[in-house]
């Protein structure tokens, strides 16, 4: 079977080849609570349902690796939908050019892994589709006849023909794997400039916790939608169990990241700096030409009187959500004097 994955609010990834996996058809044994049915709950309070024939991967083993593979291979499209949805966001729009930036000039591995991990965690909000036409008993549904919903996996605009439940599960559980290696990747690449002698290299740090405070706060709302779309279904309160629980985790991380970054500054305050002894930031702050000029440019921002000055984008989780309208996101730029 052919497949290919959709970016949230988006559609396929450009660009991108199907996904081809080996598959064999199995005997649902859960009735109604079987993963070959889909429920969820509309804005209505109706609760729609898919159904596809009971099929799963048959290698569970090589699907992480392949899993692994193509989407490491579509980073660059899955970065491009993260600046297409933040383009209105000044502080997130130039700050993720910087992260860029930076990724390129330097070869950092944390803001290579942070940017992975962030790219991770869109592909996990988005959804498969069947892209064979030849696979027995797969159907296709109008998902603008099943509603509105807040969770935009189930909130499709168009006709779909979803991924039957078992494979979609396994999907998840691969890009939970994958996440994990990323993770311990990740937290080993950040203790090694955290618990780095001498001058920490605050720059890097600042724009990787930047990275990771808005990831925490994209899969936050995912998962707080998912619950929402959960309700009134047989899996209502094993869902909110669940992904409540990880949530907690979440919420947790940031107090813990954020002391981290407050031990890293010492009362260094660059974004201060900024505005006024610009001078002494550009000669000690240790950042290169292009740094500056963006520490420069947030102090700016944040200087701004207007009460309205950060727009939010117009569509998705970011129309109701933005860099500034982040609780953990404002304390990251506060601490450092913004």
């Amino acid at each position: 079977m052919e497949i290919i994955w959709n970016l949230p609010g988006y559609g396929p990834i450009p660009n991108a080849q199907p996904l081809r996996i080996a598959f064999r058809p199995y005997s649902p044994k859960r009735g109604s609570l079987d993963v070959a049915t889909s429920v969820w709950s509309n804005r209505d309070g109706q609760v729609p349902s898919v159904e596809q024939p009971a099929y799963a991967i048959y290698d569970t083993a090589n699907l992480v690796l392949a899993f692994e593979r193509y989407f490491s291979s579509l980073q660059p499209a899955i970065e491009e939908w993260i600046f297409a949805r933040i383009r209105q966001d000044e502080v997130a729009y130039h700050t993720y050019q910087e992260v860029v930036r930076m990724r390129r000039v330097t070869g950092s591995r944390a803001l290579d892994l942070a940017m992975r991990l962030q790219c991770l965690s869109v592909v996990s909000q988005g959804y498969g589709s069947v892209f064979s036409n030849n696979i027995p008993g797969i159907r296709e549904y109008d998902y603008r006849r099943l509603g509105r919903s807040d969770y935009e996996a189930y909130d499709r605009k168009s006709c779909d023909r979803p991924l039957p439940g078992a494979i979609n599960h396994q999907m998840d559980v691969a890009a939970v794997k994958y996440l994990r290696k990323l993770e311990k990747l990740f937290v080993k690449e950040l203790a090694a400039l955290i618990f780095k002698p001498k001058i920490k290299p605050w720059y890097e740090l600042f724009l990787a916790f930047y990275v990771i405070f808005w990831n925490l706060e994209y899969i936050h709302h995912g998962a707080q939608d998912y619950i929402k779309s959960k309700n009134g279904t047989l899996i209502e309160n094993q869902v909110s169990n669940v992904v409540t629980t990880q949530i907690k985790k979440w919420e947790f991380a940031f107090p813990v990241l954020l002391y981290h970054w407050r031990c890293i500054l010492r009362g260094y305050s660059p974004f201060k700096l900024a505005r006024d002894n610009p001078d002494e930031l550009r000669e000690r702050g240790h950042i290169d030409t292009e740094g500056f000029q963006y520490v420069t440019r947030i102090a700016t921002l944040f200087d701004r009187n207007n009460p309205d000055r950060f727009q939010p984008p117009l569509t998705g989780f970011v129309a109701t959500h933005w860099s500034t309208s982040s609780e953990w996101i404002v304390k990251l730029f506060k601490e450092a004097g913004a």
